[in-house]
C-alpha cells in the first residue's frame, strides 16, 4: 500500500489550533466537496459535524487521474483490513498531517509555472553595410493579465532588464524583447562579431513587444505577441497576494538566475516595506523607490523574477540586492500590490506617443503620528500598523478640503474602501485614482468623522518616467 500513496502528495492548506482542537473533540466529516482545480493540484473542502471546515490540496496521480480524498481513505481501510473504527480523520492524522513549512513550500513552487526567462536584444554596433551586431540582457518575468481581460497576456519585469545604456536606440531601450516558458527548451545563439554578436533564438522563443515601463520604480511591461503560445501551454498568469507581506512571511524567489534556467530559492521576508535609494539603470538618475527585503538567494538574471508566498500567489518583483564584504542575505522586491497598479496604470495609458504611467500629485504631505507592531495570526508573522494623518496642504491641492492633523482612516477608490494603516498605502493608491473620477476621505478630524470628496482634475495629472 506504500506505493499506492508514493505518487500522491497530499498538502494540508489551513492547519489552525482550532482544527487541533476539533480533533481532540472527535468531530466527523459530513461531506467533502471538490473545489478549485489547476490541472495539477485538486483542492477539496472537508466539512466537520461540528461545523467547522478545512481545506485539503491533493496533486494529481502520476497517470494523471484524479484521486478523491474519499477514494483514498477507502482504499486505505480495505488494504488494512479497518472496520468504520477508523475515520477519516484517522487517515488525515496517519497520512496527510504533515509540517506546515512542507505543506506550504509545495503549493509555493507552482509560481514557476507563472515565470518566464526574458532576455532583451539591443544594437550595439552598425558598419557601414548597415550590418548590426547586438548585445543581450538576460532576466525573468512573470506572466500577467489584466482584470477583465482574458485575450491579452503581458509579462512583468524590471525596467533596468529591457534598458541599456549602450543600446544604440536614442531612448537605450532594446530592439527585441523574447521570453521562454518554464520548462521551454532555451535556446540562445550568439555568434561574436564586430562590435557584438550575431543573436538568434530557438524555436521555442516567445517574441513580445514593449508597452512601457518606469526607471523611477524599476518596474515595465511586455506584451505577449502570440496569446496563443500561453493558452496552449501548461503555463498559468500569476495570482496576485491581496494583502500586505509581513515580517517573517515565508516565500519563495524564482527566476532565471544567472540565465542558467528557472531556479527557486526560499527564505523569509525581512523587513515588510523600506525606502531604498540607487543610481537607475542609466547610471545617471537617483532613485528611491518602495521594497520588502528578502533573505531568499538572488542572483544576476533573478531581476523582474518573481516573489511568492506560501500559496503561490505573487508577493513581489526581485529588483536588486546589496553585494558588500560582509553582507548576506539582503535583497529587496517591489511589492507586489504596488507594481502590479503602476502596470495596469502603464497598460491604460500605453500608446505610440506615450509608453510611461500617469498618476496625480495629490498636494498633500502625511506623517505617522503613531505606530505599533502585532503579531498576524494569518500569515504567522509580525506587522505594523501606523496612524497617519495629514501634515501640510499646498495652496493648489485638489485635497484643499483636508486639514492638517486630520487622521485619514480610509479612502474609497472607484467604489472600494482602503484601509489607510501604513503610511505607504496612501501614495501607493494614487497610482488607480483616475481621471475625473470622484475620490472620498474619510478622516477624524477633532475626535469627530468627517468625510471628505475630492474630484480627480485633470491638471493633477504628470507622467511618470
Amino acid at each position: 500500500m506504500k506505493d499506492f500513496f508514493k505518487y500522491v502528495l497530499v498538502v494540508i492548506v489551513c492547519l489552525s489550533c482550532m482544527l487541533i482542537f476539533n480533533f481532540a473533540l472527535e468531530p466527523s466529516i459530513v461531506s467533502i466537496q471538490k473545489g478549485e482545480s489547476n490541472g495539477i493540484y485538486d483542492t477539496y473542502i472537508l466539512k466537520y459535524s461540528n461545523g467547522k471546515s478545512d481545506t485539503i490540496t491533493i496533486k494529481n496521480g502520476e497517470n494523471g487521474e484524479d484521486l478523491s480524498l474519499q477514494e483514498l481513505y477507502e482504499a486505505t481501510k480495505i488494504a488494512k483490513g479497518y472496520g468504520d473504527e477508523y475515520t477519516m480523520l484517522d487517515f488525515i492524522d496517519e497520512y496527510l498531517s504533515l509540517s506546515i513549512e512542507e505543506k506550504d513550500e509545495s503549493k509555493a513552487y507552482l509560481g514557476a509555472l507563472s515565470t518566464v526567462a526574458v532576455y532583451s536584444t539591443f544594437p550595439t554596433y552598425v558598419d557601414l553595410t548597415a550590418k548590426k551586431a547586438y548585445g543581450v540582457s538576460i532576466g525573468s518575468g512573470v506572466i500577467y493579465q489584466t482584470a477583465g481581460d482574458s485575450d491579452n497576456f503581458y509579462i512583468i519585469t524590471n525596467y533596468h532588464v529591457l534598458y541599456n545604456k549602450n543600446s544604440l536606440r536614442s531612448d537605450k531601450m532594446s530592439e527585441k524583447y523574447t521570453c521562454f516558458l518554464f520548462g521551454s527548451n532555451v535556446e540562445v545563439n550568439a555568434t561574436q562579431i564586430t562590435g557584438g554578436y550575431s543573436v538568434s533564438y530557438g524555436s521555442d522563443a516567445i517574441d513580445c513587444a514593449y508597452v512601457g515601463g518606469s526607471m523611477e520604480n524599476d518596474i515595465a511591461v511586455l506584451k505577449v505577441k502570440d496569446s496563443s503560445r500561453i493558452t496552449n501551454s501548461n503555463a498559468k498568469p500569476v495570482k496576485v497576494y491581496d494583502g500586505d507581506p509581513v515580517m517573517g512571511q515565508s516565500i519563495v524567489a524564482i527566476g532565471n538566475s544567472e540565465g542558467k534556467g528557472i531556479s527557486i530559492t526560499k527564505g523569509v521576508v525581512s523587513v515588510d516595506s523600506e525606502y531604498q535609494s540607487m543610481l537607475a539603470c542609466d547610471d545617471e538618475t537617483q532613485i528611491t523607490f518602495r521594497a520588502m527585503r528578502i533573505d531568499a538567494a538572488v542572483n544576476s538574471g533573478n531581476s523582474g523574477g518573481g516573489v511568492f508566498d506560501t500559496n503561490g500567489k505573487l508577493v513581489g518583483i526581485v529588483n536588486s540586492k546589496i553585494i558588500k564584504d560582509g553582507v548576506e542575505g539582503m535583497a529587496f522586491a517591489l511589492p507586489a500590490t504596488l507594481s502590479t497598479r503602476i502596470i495596469d496604470n502603464i497598460i491604460e495609458n500605453s500608446s505610440e506617443t506615450n509608453k510611461s504611467a500617469i498618476k496625480p500629485t495629490l498636494g498633500i504631505t502625511a506623517k505617522i503620528a503613531s505606530s505599533k507592531a502585532e503579531y498576524d495570526s494569518e500569515s504567522k508573522g509580525v506587522k505594523i500598523l501606523e496612524e497617519v494623518v495629514v501634515d501640510t496642504i499646498s495652496d493648489n491641492s485638489i485635497c484643499e478640503d483636508l486639514k492638517s492633523g486630520d487622521k485619514i482612516v480610509s479612502v474609497i477608490v472607484s467604489g472600494k474602501e482602503y484601509i489607510i494603516d501604513r503610511f505607504y498605502k496612501l501614495k501607493d493608491l494614487t497610482w488607480i485614482m483616475k481621471k475625473g473620477s470622484v475620490v472620498i476621505f474619510n478622516v477624524i478630524r477633532a475626535n469627530n468623522p468627517v468625510t471628505i470628496s475630492v474630484v480627480m482634475a485633470n491638471n493633477a495629472y504628470s507622467t511618470v518616467k
